[in-house]
């Protein structure tokens, strides 16, 4: 192939990056305060059941009759950190092309899509025993974006 087909279609390049992770961990707390009594923070309740769900979804993320709150004066045995929220992934293209100018110049096209999936990414569910938020998540992470798609061109001499 020579001319301009070859020219359109010949020398692209491209990059690409994919993150996924686990979701963040954390732990439940009580609402009502410190039960415990020694004033260093909020209070765990006790864990009385399972966590696990068969199926997860936004509005249940985990087991939420498995937790009650503790007797007052008195520790929960809840353990800290051991849920985790929603995994976060992301796909990032580019597609970028040199068209030659002169000997020592050319210009550069590039096509940049963030979040090419448009895959939300989800935060961590209410974690506060006895609000209507728990177990809940309804909201998407921090720094979670939409689609985004830019296109440029870049003189390189």
């Amino acid at each position: 192939m020579t001319g301009f087909a070859a020219q359109a279609i010949k020398g692209w390049g491209t990059n690409v990056i994919y993150s996924w992770s686990s979701g963040f961990p954390f732990t439940v707390l009580n609402s009502n305060g410190a039960l415990s009594n020694i004033n260093i923070g909020s209070d765990r309740p006790n864990q009385i059941g399972s966590v696990s769900l068969s199926n997860r979804t936004n509005a249940e993320w985990f087991n939420t009759a498995a937790f009650v709150a503790q007797a007052p004066n008195t520790l929960g045995n809840e353990r800290r950190n051991q849920l985790f929220g929603p995994p976060q992934r992301n796909l990032n293209l580019s597609v970028f092309k040199n068209f030659p100018v002169r000997e020592a110049m050319s210009l550069q096209f590039r096509a940049e899509f963030f979040n090419l999936l448009n895959q939300p990414n989800f935060a961590n569910p209410g974690a506060t025993l006895g609000q209507s938020s728990f177990g809940v998540i309804s909201s998407t992470a921090t720094g979670a974006d939409m689609r985004e798609i830019q296109f440029a061109l870049k003189f390189l001499f």
